[in-house]
């Protein structure tokens, strides 16, 4: 009886052991696709997401858009991430994994870009190129680029930027892509520009004009001023967006005038008498510092001292002692770099030097310019300026010089940054663009014709750009250059 149950219970045994095996579920490596339900959008060069379970590693998978194979970028358990290929059309995707392919989804392409925004305010320069960055440009399709809404010109497309040129006239603003009715804002612009300006001051015109630095055309910014026959120099106040000048009424009386650049000008604001002599007084060296505040230079027997201009009164406050200095300036620059102003001068003994002078007052000793660059101890100077990086200039027109020269202004030497120009003679200035990186001078040819060169810091100097004839039919007498820069 136990024998019969022994065997009985190894039947029993054995049968449910071979039960269990049939039950038993073999294990598979497909993916479980999670297929989306209606067509998805797909950006040529994009990444794309396949989801579901079961992706590995260790697989191999073979992905396509309407037939385009993709490249696999990453594989994990849940994902399968490839790069959708160019050139394709819209139609399905699909997923081959070991001979079997399924269809995990249909696409359309994507011609809208995706813009990279601009993370701060960048500064622009009209008629100069500008990128706008991102993806999924397409040589095909239209853009529509606008700064502050004015319509910008299209240069050049490529897939992963598109580059515009800078409208002229334009007002800082918003830079807007447009693309099939659909409006991106790229970021916003503030507009950079330097315009060079001269008071001409012939008997039928006594105008400032902006001078176009390409062909030499005026365009006149005033009506007519009385102003121009015994120039002091003009500055611009970038604080308050205004032209200064300092001139003399009747060759006597010394005033300024403000003028702003829509040429609204301000009566005549005359130098009080209390820092006058019988009226009059000598005045050189007009200059402006950061701050917009203005100085003159009065170089009176009494009184040789650099003065605040107050530009509502006609006060002035002196901020130095008397200074040896004045007599035969040929300007004065503020540098910023240093916070000192820097003149140019000659001694009694017709020896040139220069001198600094701290805004409280401090004067150096004068540094003269070394015998090695003078002939018979003295030279022929003009139009000292001064460039973004506080480096000083002026240009020698001695006859076997002609050159632009840097002064190192604590030792008196030159150095000459051009070869020889014919440049110098009767001058009225020289100006210099932070913007373009250059310096533009003003002078009068042989034959008395107005013209204005271009020198790049690397000395490369531009052909002479005379000034219309067309403006010229009342004299030409031209006086006061300076430079406007907005940036």
């Amino acid at each position: 009886m136990k024998k019969s149950g022994l065997i009985l219970l190894s039947f029993c045994f054995l049968l449910l052991v071979n039960c269990a095996k049939k039950e038993e579920v073999t294990p598979t490596n497909e993916p479980d696709i999670e297929v989306p339900t209606t067509p998805v959008t797909v950006e040529p060069g994009g990444d794309y997401v396949i989801k579901g379970s079961n992706f590995s590693e260790t697989e191999t998978y073979l992905v396509k858009f309407n037939g385009v194979q993709a490249e696999i970028v990453k594989i994990t358990q849940t994902e399968l991430t490839v790069t959708t290929p160019e050139n394709i059309t819209s139609g399905d995707i699909t997923l081959e994994h070991n001979g079997k392919v399924q269809v995990v989804g249909s696409f359309t392409v994507s011609s809208e870009p995706t813009i990279e925004t601009l993370t701060s305010t960048v500064t622009i320069k009209p008629t100069e190129e500008f990128t706008i960055k991102g993806s999924n440009f397409i040589e095909s399709e239209t853009y529509k680029v606008t700064f502050n809404g004015v319509q910008a010109e299209i240069v050049s497309i490529a897939k992963t930027e598109l580059k515009v040129k800078v409208p002229e006239n334009i007002s800082s603003g918003d830079i807007v892509l447009e693309h099939e009715g659909k409006v991106f804002t790229v970021g916003t612009y503030k507009v950079v520009s330097a315009s060079v300006y001269i008071f001409q001051y012939d008997s039928g015109v006594k105008k400032l004009a902006e001078i176009n630095l390409e062909n030499g055309d005026l365009t006149y910014i005033t009506g007519s001023i009385d102003y121009g026959l015994n120039t002091r120099g003009m500055v611009y106040n970038k604080t308050n967006g205004e032209f200064i000048g300092f001139d003399f009424e009747n060759f006597q009386k010394p005033y300024l005038v403000r003028i702003k650049p829509d040429g609204t000008t301000s009566e005549k604001i005359y130098i009080k008498d209390a820092f006058l002599t019988n009226g009059t007084g000598n005045f050189d060296d007009l200059v402006i510092d950061n701050n917009g505040k203005v100085y003159i230079f009065q170089y009176d027997s009494n009184v040789k001292k650099l003065a605040e201009i107050n530009l509502d009164t006609g006060d002035l406050t002196y901020i130095t002692a008397s200074i040896d200095y004045g007599t035969n300036t040929r300007g004065m620059v503020y540098n910023k770099v240093k916070n000192e102003f820097v003149g140019f001068d000659f001694d009694t003994n017709s020896k040139p030097f220069i001198i600094k002078i701290k805004p409280d007052g401090t004067t150096s000793e004068k540094i003269y310019i070394k015998d090695a660059f003078l002939t018979n101890g003295t030279g022929n100077f003009d139009d000292l300026v001064i460039d973004n990086n506080g480096k000083v200039y002026i240009f020698q027109y001695d006859s076997n010089v002609k050159k632009l020269a840097e002064i190192n202004v604590d030792t008196g030497d030159l150095t000459y940054v051009t070869g020889s120009i014919d440049y110098g003679t009767n001058t009225v200035g020289m100006v210099y663009s932070e913007v373009n990186g250059e310096f533009i001078g003003f002078d009068f040819d042989t034959n008395f014709k107005p013209f204005f060169i271009r020198i790049k810091t690397d000395g490369t100097v531009s052909e002479k750009v005379y000034i219309k004839d067309t403006f010229l039919g009342s004299g030409g007498n031209f006086t006061d250059l300076v430079i406007k820069e907005v940036q």
